[in-house]
């Protein structure tokens, strides 16, 4: 499950920087909606790294998943409004795996459970 969410975190975190980020430099367009749903999608990964297991942090992880797919959803919705032409499919190609490993990171954040369980047993602090 560890190598599972590391790829789903690593691959949130090179499109939102290379993807959203980068390709705004590179195409020389700003959209508010693409730097939202990198930021957005960074913070996701890094809280739900940082809260694993705690029960107070997961509506954190759960806002700012939502927040993200919700970016995604506008970013969508703008191109086809906008800038839709035959044959253009707005690289669902690269998104879709984006989406899923986003509701992977965001569900795990959410739902993973912490392993760390204090020493409790006398027998084992016993010298003898």
């Amino acid at each position: 499950m560890d190598v599972l969410l590391f790829i789903a975190g690593a691959y949130v975190v090179w499109m939102a920087l290379v993807g959203y980020a980068f390709g705004q430099l590179i195409y020389g367009n700003f959209s508010l909606v693409d730097t939202a749903t990198c930021i957005s999608a960074l913070l996701t990964v890094l809280s739900a790294v940082a809260c694993r297991g705690t029960p107070h942090c997961r509506k954190v992880v759960a806002i700012l998943c939502a927040i993200s797919l919700g970016c995604v959803a506008l970013g969508a919705e703008e191109y086809y409004r906008l800038y839709d032409s035959p044959g253009n499919d707005y690289a669902w190609d690269i998104r879709v795996p984006f989406i899923l490993c986003l509701i992977v990171v965001g569900a795990a954040g959410v739902f993973i459970q912490s392993d760390h369980r204090p020493n409790t047993s006398l027998e084992r602090t016993r010298g003898g």
